[in-house]
């Protein structure tokens, strides 16, 4: 509990309200915890955390897999085995195909295009969290305790769920796979148990008691950065915004092509309008680049024409006052293209040219 406490990278996936990875983080512990003891019941929790979140299922998949032939490969030694030998590679296989039966109707646009970024080095999107040397400098000692406590337990028995769980996200951070800096969510999310477990130890070990009261300053050092790093998280858009983005329902048909013109607000716009299709500077994509982005928001009329050209007809545009205040005269100079024009909500707009 005291770890959880004071794990920044914690508290900033609620605040960037990533809930949906915590649900799935919620059925992978349960997973580990039915796995654990040869129970048939990880596969419907595998396949829950596999369902709820592609990116934890991916590690959950990864893990499953590592873990199950680690526990299986011993057996095809053994002349006698019982039946629940074989759970681990029945659930990591059982578990993988329900998986993939799930995505299968989306599968172009949530697992095939990512396939390559899964590459290391392969230039894909970091994911839209802070950069794992932030939390390096912030939470340094809470890591340094989770890095020795995943020793402690290396000496006492190797490869479990858990362990893997910390390298394979390692895995991602370190080679900057897709989403690499998402990742170090769960990183830090199963580094926490270790954490605990390393400040125990250093606690029976030293029984000295100065070096005792070098461990309660170390973690009352870490309790001001985190209270520091915590009381300047502020909302990523402004409370008027906010409701603006809560009444766009009643203007917005539910079969709407809506854009937003920065990456802020996109989130809030598929939260609050779930019928409509939305799409924004690198999230929800529609499969323009980074520089057609540029030219759609920065560039002259007849380039950004023939870019809308691509899109569905009518196109609705957000441009929120956090937009207009990064963007200035360049978002102005966009709100007065002649085929974009303005709506009876403040900051929607419409795209009329055909």
């Amino acid at each position: 509990l005291l770890m959880g406490l004071l794990s920044i990278a914690f508290f900033d996936g609620f605040a960037m309200m990533y809930w949906k990875t915590y649900a799935a983080l919620a059925w992978y512990v349960l997973s580990l915890y039915f796995l654990e003891r040869r129970s048939w019941w990880a596969i419907v929790t595998g396949v829950l955390t596999v369902a709820t979140h592609h990116q934890v299922g991916l590690l959950f998949g990864l893990v499953l897999l590592t873990w199950a032939s680690l526990q299986t490969w011993p057996l095809f030694h053994k002349r006698y085995t019982t039946v629940t030998s074989w759970v681990p590679l029945s659930v990591g296989v059982g578990t993988c195909l329900v998986g993939l039966l799930w995505y299968a109707p989306i599968w172009h646009q949530a697992v095939l295009p990512h396939l390559v970024e899964l590459l290391p080095w392969s230039g894909a999107s970091g994911g839209n969290f802070p950069s794992p040397l932030f939390y390096i400098q912030t939470s340094g000692i809470l890591l340094t305790l989770g890095v020795l406590g995943l020793c402690f337990t290396l000496r006492v028995e190797r490869w479990t769920l858990w362990q893997l769980s910390v390298l394979w996200s390692v895995f991602f951070v370190v080679l900057h796979s897709v989403f690499y800096r998402r990742f170090f969510q769960q990183v830090d999310f199963f580094l926490l148990p270790f954490a605990a477990i390393g400040l125990r130890a250093l606690w029976h070990r030293y029984s000295v008691s100065w070096i005792r009261y070098a461990f309660i300053v170390a973690i009352a050092l870490q309790c001001v950065f985190t209270v520091i790093v915590l009381l300047g998280r502020d909302p990523v858009i402004s409370a008027s915004s906010f409701a603006e983005i809560q009444q766009l329902h009643s203007v917005v048909p539910a079969t709407a092509f809506v854009m937003s013109a920065d990456p802020r607000t996109t989130p809030f716009l598929r939260g609050w309008l779930p019928d409509q299709t939305i799409v924004g500077p690198g999230l929800f994509q529609i499969g323009w680049t980074a520089g057609q982005w540029s030219t759609f928001l920065m560039g002259s009329h007849d380039a950004r024409i023939n870019l809308m050209h691509t899109l569905p007809y009518p196109t609705w545009l957000y441009v929120s006052q956090e937009c207009m205040d990064y963007y200035g005269n360049q978002a102005k100079a966009l709100i007065a293209d002649s085929c974009i024009v303005p709506t009876s909500v403040s900051h929607l707009y419409q795209f009329v040219c055909r």
